[in-house]
């Protein structure tokens, strides 16, 4: 079955960082009480941090282009030549446990040849210039990670709101009378949300739909439930279900009619069961007051 909050979060942190978040794991804690969160846990190496900067930067429309041209330029120029990882632990409450480590100094990037003495290494490479670029590349790592926690926050949020809409507190939406029965609309409580998405489908289309499915819910566009319909015949003044059908896991619109589109598809199985059972009924007595 389809982890529906975990798919989530995961697509929330590939809009943001592109194709490196696949590169992260998502761990969902989503049930009202303390200790929730949304965390990404895995590795970056050097190539996924220039795919992320590429993605972040090319998503800035308000910062200054010449800056963020001179950032990406550094990006490809150190990341694409040092040997490093950022190893991300980050949730939508911090992203203190992100750290990030390079196997190669910057002296082993200089030539390696006789002409490059220790003299000329440190005329190169002075206490500054080294200070420089290692704030620069933990800017860049810092840049990455935040992005990241905005992802987890966002995801977190609409989790929230997602669980919690599922939650009603009226269930008969609607009831009519035909001939012989009384027929009730009812619209139950998804008890878990991985219900509402239980099939694979896989590809990035189920995990647009998905997404945006999901969203809908947490904004209250849209309304999730099971659909049940109860069918009763009236005997001495009372309520007696002799039939019923049900459809787990319905998404539609707010202003939809009670029962959605399947509504008269679960009605007609409902009521042809019932009137299955009234038969059987009916013969029973009649053979009973035969004899």
């Amino acid at each position: 079955m389809t982890n529906v909050c975990k798919e989530f979060a995961e697509f929330e942190l590939r809009k943001l960082i592109g194709d490196a978040g696949a590169e992260l794991e998502a761990e969902c804690s989503i049930s009202h009480c303390q200790g929730d969160h949304v965390t990404y846990k895995g590795n970056l190496d050097c190539e996924d941090l220039v795919s992320a900067i590429t993605t972040i930067l090319s998503q800035d429309e308000d910062s200054n282009k010449r800056t963020n041209n001179k950032i990406l330029a550094l990006a490809n120029n150190w990341f694409s030549r040092l040997d490093g990882v950022m190893e991300c632990n980050v949730n939508n409450f911090s992203t203190s446990s992100n750290n990030w480590y390079f196997n190669e100094d910057l002296v082993d990037l200089l030539p390696d040849d006789e002409d490059c003495t220790t003299e000329s290494i440190d005329s190169t490479l002075t206490d500054e210039v080294r200070i420089a670029t290692d704030r620069e590349l933990g800017d860049m790592c810092v840049m990455v990670a935040d992005k990241i926690q905005e992802a987890a926050k966002s995801a977190y949020s609409t989790l929230s709101d997602l669980i919690l809409n599922l939650y009603t507190n009226d269930s008969l939406k609607r009831s009519y009378k035909t001939k012989n029965f009384v027929v009730e609309i009812h619209e139950m409580q998804v008890e878990d949300v991985d219900g509402l998405f239980g099939y694979e489908m896989g590809g990035i289309d189920y995990d647009e739909y998905l997404h945006e499915a999901a969203k809908k819910i947490a904004t209250g566009e849209s309304r999730a439930f099971e659909l049940v319909v109860k069918v009763f015949v009236v005997v001495d003044g009372d309520m007696k279900e002799i039939g019923s059908n049900c459809v787990e896991g319905i998404i539609e619109d707010t202003k939809a009619k009670p029962g959605g589109h399947l509504l008269r598809e679960v009605a007609r199985e409902a009521i042809s069961e019932a009137r299955s059972c009234l038969r059987s009924a009916q013969a029973v007595f009649k053979t009973l007051k035969a004899a």
